[in-house]
């Protein structure tokens, strides 16, 4: 799942990756503001709600796609927040919306 050409999250289940794309560009379209963003252990939630539930088995995506695995589902979903996170930050300040 990428935002704004960043990943944000991966996973061997297409079917919880178009979850998670679904969830984020709803919540995307409601105005989803920074401080409605907090992350507790393996997930980041977003107006209270789990968006992105990182699993020890997406863990395995990451490095089968060639890229640096997050050592831990909680670094991936560190990562993913701080993604998130900073997408809503860059379009404050330049004044855009989603």
């Amino acid at each position: 799942v990428l935002l704004d050409g960043k990943l944000l999250y991966r996973t061997p289940s297409a079917d919880r990756a178009k979850e998670v794309a679904a969830s984020i560009n709803e919540l995307l379209d409601k105005n989803l503001q920074i401080y409605d963003l907090t992350r507790r252990g393996a997930s980041v939630y977003a107006k209270g709600k789990a968006v992105i539930s990182v699993q020890d088995e997406d863990i395995t995506a990451y490095a089968t796609a060639g890229t640096v695995a997050p050592v831990s589902a909680e670094t991936a979903a560190d990562s993913a927040f701080k993604t998130l996170r900073n997408a809503l930050y860059r379009h404050l300040l330049n004044g855009n919306v989603y």
